[in-house]
């Protein structure tokens, strides 16, 4: 299961489909029940990977300038720092 979706209660709901055929006339019919009530189906849990992800400290990974060009290192003006978590900074380098 996919770690956002450990992270949430899941719930479904069941729709019971009957299909009928008349014995004197040629009719064919479906019967649907009402919908169910809510049921949960997996219970949010937080795991050691969801937990070590969350606590763990974001590292720079990469520098860019503004005009989008890689950086080995910072450059004076304003620096664009994607994160290991996803997020971007921009930080000013004076």
């Amino acid at each position: 299961m996919p770690a956002d979706y450990a992270k949430k209660n899941i719930y479904q709901r069941v729709v019971a489909v009957n299909n009928h055929k008349s014995l004197f006339l040629n009719l064919e019919y479906n019967w649907y029940s009402g919908p169910s009530e809510l049921q949960l189906i997996h219970e949010a849990t937080e795991t050691a990977i969801n937990d070590a992800a969350a606590n763990a400290a974001a590292v720079e990974v990469a520098r860019y300038a503004v005009d989008g060009t890689q950086l080995a290192a910072p450059q004076k003006g304003v620096n664009i720092v994607r994160m290991s978590d996803g997020t971007a900074r921009k930080v000013v380098v004076k």
